[in-house]
């Protein structure tokens, strides 16, 4: 349990504001050369201020006396992130696309591939020179892949692997605030209201550009709103009664980045593929073995807003060295949430369908070459298996 306070007016006035600045043109580089296109450290901004004193509402309360407290904070905050991922090679998509290359180990020899539809794993016979042709391609292979045409900024040719870098900017703006009204009606009783906001934004940038994107939380988005009040009698010199109620109410969900727009299961043709724009848009979940998952997180979209109203009320004794506490709180709570998962279908490419009776090839080392099961899962892609 957790409890915080918050300012009260004064019967003077009084304000602060303030502003914290951190950029990266005044870090140091430290001993390790940086990444080509990062910056040193986050730029961000966090600023704000405060106001209050006396509220001049005599006329309308008679008695007491009125203050009033506001305040407000922003924060902005960007962070070039280094990221990385494994995407297929230029050889190997254009041994998925062109319809007349085959793929190569790391030994520059063929890599047979298995129609996993016209052969069983006991009559698994390879296909003519190892190449797919252009037509057995599945129209959703041939979208994404055809995405990918020229991406990979690293090294790369039989084995794929960390062969696209980029420096993405994370970004995350917060801007949070609250208004307080007091009134001190007499020396026995005070009344306060006051009202909270917070609205945050977090962008987590995907290690592939779009628009096949790669695993990320895409948008998160958490905001909350609160009314607040309450009434303090004191009784007697060693005893009071206190009365608030609060009403919550929170906002959080997390989205892809092509949530609602262009649907590349629709443009592939795949029947029955969901249309809602609050669920669609954008690449499903693909999962192929030896690469960085291509497609929005399995986990979006997600919401959850619930709502609290919460009342209570408490008495207070002090009797000689004991301090006596009695009171009573009742919760409400009712929560919008959308939490099931996949909402728009996610695919994984681990059988090695392709490979058949195949065996990989080894390398110097003893080890298998992992170009042909990188081959056989991107081969498994291409063919829907």
């Amino acid at each position: 349990m957790s409890n915080a306070s918050t300012k009260s007016g004064t019967s003077h006035f009084h304000g602060d504001v303030w502003n914290y600045l951190r950029n990266p043109a005044a870090n140091a580089v430290g001993a390790f050369p940086l990444s080509p296109g990062s910056v040193p450290g986050p730029n961000q901004n966090q600023f704000g201020g405060v106001f209050g004193g006396p509220l001049p509402l005599h006329a309308i309360t008679r008695v007491g006396k009125t203050f009033f407290f506001v305040d407000y904070e922003g924060l902005r905050r960007l962070q070039h992130a280094p990221l990385t991922a494994t995407i297929p090679t230029a050889a190997q998509l254009q041994a998925l696309l062109s319809g007349n290359m085959p793929f190569y180990d790391s030994a520059g020899k063929v890599i047979p591939i298995v129609d996993p539809y016209t052969t069983t794993y006991t009559a698994s016979t390879p296909l003519p020179g190892g190449i797919i042709p252009s037509a057995d391609l599945n129209p959703l292979a041939k979208i994404v892949l055809g995405n990918l045409v020229g991406v990979a900024n690293q090294p790369g040719t039989a084995v794929a692997a960390t062969n696209f870098t980029s420096n993405p900017v994370a970004t995350e703006d917060s801007d949070k605030g609250d208004g307080r009204f007091d009134w001190a009606i007499n020396d026995k009783s005070t009344f306060f209201a006051r009202y909270s906001s917070r609205a945050e934004n977090v962008v987590d940038p995907s290690p592939i550009p779009g628009p096949d994107f790669g695993k990320s939380n895409g948008n998160t988005y958490n905001a909350n709103q609160q009314v607040a009040a309450g009434y303090t009698r004191l009784l007697t010199p060693s005893s009071a009664l206190d009365a608030r109620v609060g009403f919550t109410w929170s906002e959080a969900n997390r989205k892809p980045f092509d949530l609602g727009i262009d649907n590349i299961l629709s443009d592939a043709g795949i029947p029955n593929a969901p249309t809602d724009s609050t669920v669609s848009g954008g690449l499903s979940t693909q999962s192929i073995t030896g690469f960085t998952q291509l497609g929005r997180s399995a986990s979006t979209p997600t919401t959850v807003n619930p709502f609290l109203i919460d009342p209570k009320v408490s008495y207070s004794w002090l009797h000689k060295k004991h301090s006596l506490k009695f009171g009573y709180e009742y919760q409400h709570v009712s929560t919008v949430i959308s939490n099931t998962h996949p909402q728009f279908g996610t695919d994984t490419y681990k059988g090695l369908f392709t490979e058949g009776k195949n065996k990989a090839a080894t390398l110097y080392s003893g080890a298998a070459d992992p170009a042909y099961k990188q081959a056989w899962a991107l081969a498994d892609f291409a063919f829907g298996a």
